[in-house]
């Protein structure tokens, strides 16, 4: 894939509809919920689905080409023939990390090892400052690998 930079930006050509698979998009198209958007009928599904695939050809190429992280696709590590809803949409890794590691994201039915809830569930009121402390606790805890993490249910803390 042949990138341009400008400045901070990196501009590249946009994936052809020859390197999408169109059976994938299909199965994907029919197992995918509506979680955020309502309403959304298989046709807007599959152009959004179409524009997620091309991101994720042009992210893992660009990873590929110019840092020590990968992008893997959870369509690639999915074990549920496109049956399912995709719990998400892929993960992002230092190249020298293991294939056994990354096939251990999911189990045998293809569901997330890992959940938001295993990190800890927020309740409501509660003090940024108690949050940011337990996250610094936490991250000094992990190895230095692992350590990346983030907080996706900030609307329950109220400054």
């Amino acid at each position: 894939m042949e990138i341009k930079r400008f400045d901070d930006f990196i501009i590249c050509p946009i994936p052809a509809e020859s390197e999408l698979d169109q059976v994938e998009i299909e199965k994907i198209v029919a197992h995918t919920r509506n979680t955020w958007q309502h309403d959304r009928q298989n046709g807007e599904m599959r152009e959004n689905t179409i524009q997620g695939k091309r991101a994720e050809i042009v992210i893992e190429n660009i990873l590929n080409d110019n840092s020590t992280s990968r992008f893997l696709a959870y369509d690639k590590i999915r074990r549920d023939n496109f049956n399912k809803h995709a719990p998400f949409d892929g993960i992002i890794y230092r190249k020298d990390i293991s294939a056994n590691i990354l096939q251990s994201a999911i189990d045998k039915d293809g569901n997330p090892t890992f959940t938001k809830k295993k990190i800890g569930n927020l309740v409501p009121n509660v003090e940024l400052e108690k949050v940011q402390a337990v996250a610094t606790l936490v991250a000094d805890l992990l190895d230095p690998n692992t350590r990346y993490f983030y907080v996706t249910e900030l609307s329950q803390i109220q400054e």
